[in-house]
């Protein structure tokens, strides 16, 4: 169980990621449209309506990079096409319908509309929306989906896997192939029409599940209301639940909550309700401190035992290139860490594509060496310090003076990373440093021996 939670976890942090790379995009995507308005000014495009073309040959490139087509709802609205863009990037002011556009792509969309948008059209490629009011899926969509409403989302048509961020009230009204995950401003409802393959992550106010969930149902909300069908779990942190019957659910069911009068043994008499009780928590001080020595003693033996059995003292030789190298670690160090929202964002599309198998070796690896260096960040950091302090400070050889400094170098390391306000800024930047400097170890090392074999 632990296991899959931890998984889920991890998934929920790739798909915030893939959302706040997608939000990026929809700003720039927004001061695009208004560029490209600006120069059409300037230049005096003519618009292109009831097919004809622009006769103006002095501006023959700019009208072949952007089409405008009169709109059908508004009769004064143009559909915008982005230029040079990795993307198929559209904009429109008005209500966008898919239907419009009757040129297929297999490049990956963005949409952007201040009015509605309908995806009335048979989709297949992986892409975003963006709209400053509603969205309405009216026709099958394959593939990932990522969905940005101020106002409302409604899906009345097959999809996927959609990700859906609203201001207000989703609503499910049709079957759903795999995964969806569901950040709502009020509610999230599932119709009797709704029949989900897989699980439903969902953080919002109120979810009513009246279709079927053929996995479990995973967030955080106000109100669950079940009378509809989930085939597996039901794990929740809910103020409270409302389940019809003792068949609603098959699996387990976890709540987790501070409203100490959630009950549903009568129901189901193996559910779990964990109550939190309101106010602040107990800091166990002698627990923290326990915990911080058994630290800072277990990396002064790593320390002594590298610098013992080391035969070619590692630790000084990572001293001496970070020395040589600083600017060449804070940069390596910010730019692997703060580039994880990032490097996720384009392993999703890789494993959107279908290549799994390059996509996920990847992660796997990518992740790993950021948690594991991540966890070693104290021992990193605080092995360089005192490395540089013996070396300046302290002449004479004495594994006293190691075991004593490297402990009291860690210590304070590990208090100033637990201090209040300033202790998460003193690990992030702990966490970067040390990513940095595994790194330039890394690089700088192999290209010494380039060097020298060459």
């Amino acid at each position: 169980m632990k296991k899959q939670k931890k998984q889920r976890i991890a998934s929920v942090v790739a798909i915030l990621a893939f959302g706040l790379i997608i939000a990026c995009f929809g700003q720039s995507f927004v001061q695009g449209v208004d560029s490209t308005k600006d120069a059409g000014d300037k230049v005096n495009i003519e618009s292109v309506v009831g097919g004809a073309e622009a006769d103006n040959t002095n501006n023959k490139n700019t009208a072949e990079g952007i089409e405008n087509t009169a709109s059908k709802d508004t009769g004064a609205s143009d559909i915008t096409t982005i230029p040079d863009s990795v993307f198929d990037t559209k904009a429109k002011e008005g209500v966008y319908k898919f239907s419009e556009d009757t040129k297929d792509t297999n490049l990956p969309f963005i949409r952007y509309a201040t009015d509605r948008i309908i995806m009335d059209k048979e989709l297949k490629n992986i892409g975003s929306s963006f709209s400053t009011k509603s969205i309405e899926v009216v026709s099958p969509i394959k593939n990932l989906q990522v969905l940005f409403a101020t106002d409302s989302a409604r899906i009345n048509a097959e999809m996927d896997f959609p990700i859906i961020f609203a201001g207000s009230d989703v609503v499910i009204d049709a079957p759903i192939n795999k995964t969806v995950i569901i950040f709502a401003g009020n509610s999230v409802t599932f119709t009797q029409n709704a029949k989900i393959a897989e699980d439903v992550i969902c953080y919002t106010n109120k979810v009513n599940v009246k279709g079927e969930i053929s996995g479990s149902l995973l967030g955080s909300v106000k109100e669950v209301e079940i009378t509809g069908k989930i085939n597996k779990d039901l794990r929740v942190l809910a103020d409270n639940v409302i389940i019809a019957d003792n068949t609603n659910v098959s699996g387990n069911i976890l709540i987790q909550t501070y409203n100490n009068a959630i009950s549903i043994a009568d129901k189901y008499p193996n559910a779990v309700v964990k109550v939190f009780e309101k106010g602040a928590e107990k800091v166990d001080f002698v627990k923290i401190i326990l915990k911080g020595i058994t630290t800072c003693l277990v990396f002064t033996l790593i320390y002594i035992l590298i610098k013992r059995y080391s035969k070619k003292q590692i630790l000084q030789s990572i001293y001496e290139k970070v020395k040589k190298y600083p600017g060449f670690v804070v940069a390596m160090g910010a730019i692997t860490t703060l580039g994880i929202p990032l490097v996720l964002f384009l392993l999703v599309l890789l494993m959107a594509a279908g290549l799994s198998v390059i996509a996920l070796p990847t992660l796997i690896a990518y992740m790993s060496f950021i948690i594991v260096v991540s966890m070693l960040s104290t021992f990193i950091v605080g092995s360089l310090i005192f490395t540089h302090i013996k070396g300046k400070y302290l002449k004479e050889e004495s594994v006293g003076y190691d075991i004593v400094g490297v402990f009291f170098t860690f210590a304070v390391l590990y208090v100033l990373a637990r201090l209040p306000y300033i202790g998460n800024f003193v690990t992030a930047a702990l966490v970067m440093i040390a990513v940095g400097i595994a790194i330039t170890y890394i690089i700088k090392k192999n290209v010494k021996q380039v060097e020298v074999d060459g």
